[in-house]
């Protein structure tokens, strides 16, 4: 993957529209700090999979706390 840490978080903001841009960073525990539901997982999902060309599943992310471990999943499929 090329994009950054910070270009991957600045496209997670830009999804959604109840994140202020600038309030995210590779620490942020995304199940606690924004509103994590079924739907925000398959904005998610569909946001990796068209930027990235990768399938992420609820599987892939079940380990996952941060922004900085979704980075590193969506890295990790993209090798």
């Amino acid at each position: 993957m090329k994009d950054s840490i910070e270009h991957f978080i600045s496209k997670i903001e830009n999804e959604f529209e109840d994140i202020p841009e600038g309030s995210l960073n590779s620490n942020t525990n995304f199940r606690e700090d924004f509103d994590w539901s079924s739907v925000n997982a398959l904005i998610l999902f569909s946001l990796l999979n068209i930027e990235y060309d990768v399938i992420i599943t609820a599987e892939d992310i079940k380990p996952a706390e941060t922004i900085q471990d979704l980075y590193n999943i969506v890295q990790s499929k993209t090798q």
